[in-house]
């Protein structure tokens, strides 16, 4: 594993470590089947398995880091509009 997901599963509950854990897994599962046979069912299984894996690495990264990951005062562009 890495260094960034090592910080998010020590900060995150039992449940959403196993979580991230499957959906982790799950990109391992659909990468071996791709490399095995690359046709556009496996490739879309990929894909969909990464970016449901990155969403919860996103939404865990917000939920314990976000002080750590903001630039300024403001979170986004649009609060300062």
């Amino acid at each position: 594993m890495n260094t960034g997901i090592d910080k998010i599963l020590a900060k995150a509950t039992d449940a959403e470590s196993i979580e991230l854990k499957i959906f982790q897994n799950a990109v391992i599962k659909n990468l071996s089947a791709y490399q095995s046979d690359p046709t556009k069912s496996n490739k879309i299984n990929l894909d969909a398995a990464k970016e449901a894996f990155e969403n919860k690495k996103n939404e865990l990264t917000h939920k314990y880091f976000k002080r750590e990951n903001k630039s300024g005062c403001f979170e986004s562009t649009l609060q300062v509009l």
